[in-house]
């Protein structure tokens, strides 16, 4: 039987987050790992009358997967030729060799007849004492006032106590939440951020990251990359064998280690110290910077195959805007509205 702490967990989300209605189709993509948080989506979805819940399983022999098995893509096919809005939910293990395939399948579920929730990582303790439990109408307001806040802006210098000290353009890049995820739309669950793509070529200086990094959790120590017209240049950390993993993964592509995205989080149940990313990035008090893909995002160009979050916590952020004036967003992680 299914735990009915992460039941009451799903269906919060399905209602606040994806806005799930009476006989709406889901499709849950799930493996053996996640199997149990499946299990609550599916017992939510059921228990809020949604239309046919179908779950699928990934087959752990075929694992790390390069490519949508035939029979994923088929489900994915079927549940977007439906004759009404459908809901997928990826609840799938988080594989660092397996972002391409994420991204693959994320790509293909999204259209203009689907939303998404994506949970690459996601876990039962998100849903029994962690961020699935949030206030999530609370989170969409604050979304949304930062959302209007940041109306405007030109550009963003993100500056902490370790060293951090970068600036990047954001002219034109307007910001998002997956606070609310609407149909032709995808987000994270658990959610909790707002986020945008920086202009690609203009992150200059250096991001010291003191927190989780996407699918490798916190790092052995702080991590240093220094940026020059976008690109990561540099990467230093003392562990020798975790930076060389961290250099495998940023440098798989040309556009891998370029700039593809700045979010904040806002999720007061999420830990910024947890090994995944997919919880680490909605903690409030962080940012996160991430490099590759950001095709997804308002006005992204980056066509990288893999995306990398990095976590930054308690940061001062300094926005300067089109008439010229300079606001703090966050002061020593404390969001300024």
């Amino acid at each position: 039987m299914v735990d009915k702490r992460m039941v009451s967990a799903g269906r919060n989300a399905l209602k606040f987050v994806m806005g799930l209605k009476a006989n709406e189709p889901v499709l849950i993509v799930t493996d053996e790992e996640c199997s149990e948080v499946a299990g609550a989506f599916a017992e939510a979805a059921k228990a809020m009358k949604a239309g046919t819940v179908v779950t699928y399983v990934i087959d752990e022999a075929e694992r790390p997967l390069k490519a949508i098995p035939e029979d994923l893509s088929s489900a994915v096919e079927a549940v977007k030729r439906g004759d009404r809005p459908a809901m997928i939910i990826n609840t799938i293990s988080s594989k660092p060799e397996e972002t391409p395939f994420r991204l693959q399948l994320l790509k293909n579920e999204i259209c203009k007849t689907t939303k998404v929730g994506h949970a690459p990582g996601i876990s039962k303790d998100m849903f029994t004492e962690g961020p699935m439990t949030a206030d999530y109408a609370s989170i969409l307001k604050k979304a949304h006032m930062l959302i209007k806040d940041m109306t405007g802006a030109l550009s963003v210098h993100i500056t902490t106590k370790r060293g951090t000290d970068i600036r990047f353009d954001v002219r034109g890049r307007s910001f998002e939440t997956d606070a609310q995820i609407n149909v032709g739309g995808f987000g994270n669950l658990p959610a909790g951020e707002t986020w945008c793509a920086p202009i690609e070529d203009s992150a200059e200086g250096c991001l010291v990251v003191d927190g989780s990094i996407g699918d490798m959790g916190p790092p052995p120590s702080p991590v240093t990359f220094h940026f020059s017209k976008g690109k990561v240049t540099k990467v230093e950390c003392k562990d020798s064998s975790f930076l060389k993993r961290l250099e495998g993964f940023i440098r798989l592509d040309k556009m891998s280690d370029v700039i593809g995205e700045f979010g904040i989080g806002l999720n007061e149940g999420a830990k910024a110290t947890a090994f995944s990313m997919l919880e680490a990035e909605k903690a409030a008090r962080t940012i996160h910077i991430a490099v590759g893909n950001n095709l997804k995002m308002i006005g992204g160009k980056n066509d990288s195959k893999t995306h990398r979050d990095f976590l930054v916590i308690e940061p001062t952020v300094i926005v300067t805007f089109a008439d010229g004036i300079t606001k703090p967003l966050m002061n020593d992680g404390v969001i300024v509205l």
